[in-house]
C-alpha cells in the first residue's frame, strides 16, 4: 500500500474503521427501533377509548340532526344544509349514546385523512359522548335559548362536542352547521360524499388579498345557512304537531364560532336581526366588521399568539382588522379576553381527541403550553358565562 492510500475498504479494515462502522450500525439500529416504538405507540393510542370531558350542568343531553335546504341568498338555491343539535333532554331518557360521528360521516373523514389521520388522532368510533341519541327534548317554561355554532374553517360541527354538550347541559339548544363544498366532508342524503372545494380552502390563501376575497364570501354563505337553520327552528317551535312545539326561544339567539367561524358569528349578528349576541373564539373579522365594528354584545376570546406570528403579513392584517373592529364598536359592546398559553387548535375537541403521545411531545417542546383539557373546559365556562348574561 502506498502512503496516502486511504480507500474506504482500507479504512473499514482498520480497528478504528471497524469501530466507526459499529457505531454507525448501532445508531441506525437505534433509530429504526425508535421509529418502530413510535409507530407501536401511535397504533395503540389510536385504538384507545376516549371519553370527552364531562358537561358541568345538571340537565341530561340529547342530540339529533336536521337536513334542510338553504332558503336564503345562495349561488345554488337547492344547496343542502346540515344541522347537529344538542339540547336539554327529558329526565329518565334511556336511549343509546349518540355516536361522535355517524358511520357514514366517520367513514368519509377516515377515507379523506388516510394513514396520517390514524397517526394524529384517536379512533372516532371509540370517542364516547355524553349525549343520548334523539332523546325527548326537556319541557321548559320559558323555552330554551338558541346558540348557533360554526367551527373553524372546514371543521365538522361534532368536532366541538365538548363545548356543545356543556352548554346544552346548562340550558341552551346548541346547533352546529355544516354545508357541502365548505365543510371538510359532507354526506348527502343518498350517501354521496362531497369534499371541500379548492375555492373554499382558506388555508391555501397565501396573500392577504386572497384571504380578503375569500373571507366575506365564505362568511356570508355560512350566514345564509345559519339564517336558514334559524327559520326552520322557528317553524318547529311554532308547529303544534312537533315534539319541539314551544321549546325554542327564537327571541334569544346568539352565534358562536371558532377561527373563520368566529368571523361568521360576528357577520351573522350584523345580517340577522334575531341575533342578540356573538362570540368569536380566536378568530378573525370580516372587512365589514373591521370597518364598522359590531352591532350586538360581542366577546372575542383570543388565544396566545407569539410576536413572531405578526411577521407574516396575513396574520398582521388579521390583528389590524381586529384592532379596527374594537375601535369602531360602541363602548362596552365588544369585550376582548386573552387566554394566556391557549393554542389556536385546542379550542376544538382536537385538544383531547388527537394522539395523546403526540400532544405530550408538543407540550414537552412547548409547542403547546396549556393543558389541552383545561383549555377546553375554560373556554366552555367563559363562553357559557357570557351567553348566560346575554340570553338568560
Amino acid at each position: 500500500m502506498k502512503f496516502g492510500d486511504f480507500s474506504s475498504e482500507h479504512c473499514l479494515s482498520t480497528p478504528t474503521g471497524r469501530t466507526a462502522l459499529k457505531v454507525i450500525r448501532r445508531t441506525v439500529a437505534a433509530i429504526v427501533i425508535g421509529l418502530m416504538f413510535l409507530v407501536a405507540i401511535t397504533v395503540v393510542d389510536h385504538q384507545l377509548q376516549t371519553v370527552l370531558p364531562s358537561p358541568t350542568g345538571s340537565y341530561p343531553i340529547g342530540r339529533t340532526t336536521l337536513r334542510l335546504i338553504n332558503s336564503h341568498d345562495s349561488p345554488d338555491p337547492a344547496r343542502e344544509v346540515f344541522a347537529w343539535i344538542w339540547y336539554p333532554a327529558a329526565d329518565g331518557e334511556a336511549g343509546s349514546q349518540a355516536s361522535y360521528l355517524p358511520l357514514q360521516w366517520r367513514t368519509a373523514m377516515e377515507d379523506r385523512d388516510g394513514l396520517p389521520g390514524k397517526i394524529l388522532s384517536r379512533d372516532m368510533a371509540r370517542i364516547g359522548t355524553h349525549s343520548i341519541d334523539s332523546a325527548a327534548v326537556r319541557a321548559s317554561t320559558p323555552p330554551w335559548p338558541i346558540v348557533l355554532f360554526r367551527g373553524g374553517l372546514s371543521a365538522l360541527g361534532p368536532e366541538y362536542t365538548v363545548l356543545a354538550e356543556d352548554w346544552a347541559s346548562r340550558g341552551f339548544v346548541v346547533v352546529a352547521i355544516d354545508a357541502p363544498g365548505r365543510s371538510l366532508v359532507y354526506v348527502e342524503a343518498d350517501g354521496h360524499v362531497v369534499q371541500r372545494s379548492a375555492e373554499n380552502d382558506a388555508d391555501a390563501a397565501e396573500t392577504i388579498e386572497t384571504l380578503r376575497e375569500m373571507l366575506p364570501r365564505l362568511a356570508n354563505q355560512w350566514v345564509a345557512d345559519a339564517s336558514t337553520v334559524l327559520d326552520r327552528l322557528s317553524e318547529m317551535s311554532a308547529d303544534s304537531s312537533s315534539s319541539w312545539f314551544g321549546r325554542l326561544d327564537t327571541a334569544r339567539v346568539a352565534m358562536v364560532g371558532h377561527s373563520l367561524g368566529g368571523a361568521t358569528a360576528l357577520q351573522f349578528c350584523r345580517a340577522d336581526q334575531r341575533c342578540k349576541a356573538a362570540i368569536d373564539i380566536d378568530g378573525l373579522v370580516t372587512p365589514d366588521v373591521a370597518r364598522e365594528g359590531v352591532r350586538r354584545p360581542t366577546l372575542m376570546l383570543m388565544g396566545e399568539h407569539p410576536a413572531r406570528e405578526l411577521q407574516d403579513p396575513v396574520n398582521r392584517q388579521i390583528e389590524q382588522d381586529i384592532a379596527s373592529a374594537v375601535q369602531h364598536s360602541a363602548s362596552g359592546s365588544l369585550t376582548r379576553v386573552s387566554m394566556t398559553e391557549a393554542n389556536h387548535f385546542n379550542f376544538s375537541d382536537g385538544a383531547v381527541t388527537k394522539n395523546h403521545a403526540l400532544m405530550g411531545a408538543l407540550r414537552l417542546f412547548h409547542v403547546v403550553n396549556m393543558s389541552p383539557e383545561l383549555q377546553l373546559t375554560s373556554t366552555a365556562e367563559l363562553c357559557r358565562d357570557f351567553l348566560s348574561r346575554q340570553l338568560q
